[in-house]
C-alpha cells in the first residue's frame, strides 16, 4: 500500500504541485480511492480492496430500511446473483421485491 495522499480540496489550484510528486503518483501500480459509498476501491480497474467490512442498505421508497451482512444474503432475498447487486449498487439502479423499489448502498463497518 503507498502512503501518498493527493487532495480534494478545491483551492488546491493555488498551490503549485511539484512535477516530482505528480511522476511519482502516476509510477504507482495501485493507486486507492474512495468511492460514493466510502469504501476503498483500485483507481484503475474501479474493484473493490479485498478485506473491506460493510454491510448492504436497501431503503425502499416509503423510507424504510433493510440491513444485510453479507451479498449473499441480500441476493437471495432479492432473488438475483451478485453480479447483479453490484452492478445495481455500482450505479444507483432501483431493484424491486413484492412491488416495492429498493435502492442498494454498501456501508463500511
Amino acid at each position: 500500500m503507498n502512503n501518498y495522499r493527493l487532495s480534494t480540496f478545491k483551492d488546491l489550484n493555488k498551490e503549485k504541485i511539484p512535477q516530482e510528486l505528480i511522476d511519482q503518483v502516476l509510477n504507482l501500480d495501485n493507486i486507492y480511492i474512495k468511492d460514493q459509498d466510502g469504501l476503498r476501491i483500485n483507481a484503475l480497474t474501479n474493484s473493490l480492496v479485498k478485506s473491506q467490512l460493510f454491510y448492504i442498505l436497501a431503503i425502499n421508497s416509503r423510507g424504510e430500511n433493510l440491513i444485510f451482512k453479507n451479498m449473499e444474503l441480500c441476493g437471495e432475498y432479492f432473488e438475483v446473483t451478485p453480479t447483479t447487486l453490484n452492478s445495481r449498487i455500482k450505479k444507483r439502479l432501483p431493484i424491486k421485491k413484492n412491488n416495492i423499489e429498493y435502492i442498494l448502498y454498501r456501508k463500511p463497518l
